[in-house]
């Protein structure tokens, strides 16, 4: 269950990606973040599923798993306040080729893709973080 912070704002501050992008970036992206809280296990989205926000941790951890022929799941990947989750999604597809979960309970602030799509087309300094 997705659970608003009382009395925060969306906010770079907390996730390193966010806060490396250009001011007028930031400027661009920070009305439109969401904090969100995750719970323990919750699954962000599901291998195949489709995004609609990008997940950017400020102190959750989320993990990526790649889902097996046989429905068993090998974990890849963590997310920390350093990344994203959704940023593939943001430059080329909406659809999510890993399972996303939360494996440490901790902020999060979300944001539509197509912004995050919007500012990937339109600036170097965007597209060179998200592909480094």
């Amino acid at each position: 269950m997705t659970v608003m912070f009382k009395g925060q704002t969306g906010e770079t501050r907390g996730n390193r990606l966010l806060t490396a992008m250009e001011a007028d970036s930031r400027a661009r992206i920070e009305p439109h973040l969401e904090p969100v809280v995750l719970e323990l296990g919750e699954v962000v989205c599901d291998a195949g599923g489709l995004l609609k926000h990008a997940y950017f941790p400020q102190g959750a951890v989320l993990s990526l798993l790649t889902v097996l022929e046989n429905g068993s799941a090998v974990e890849t990947a963590h997310i920390g306040r350093e990344g994203a989750f959704g940023l593939f999604a943001a430059m080329y597809s909406r659809v999510s080729f890993n399972r996303c979960l939360v494996q440490f309970e901790g902020g999060i602030v979300r944001c539509p893709i197509e912004l995050l799509q919007s500012e990937f087309n339109h600036s170097d300094h965007v597209r060179d973080l998200f592909v480094s």
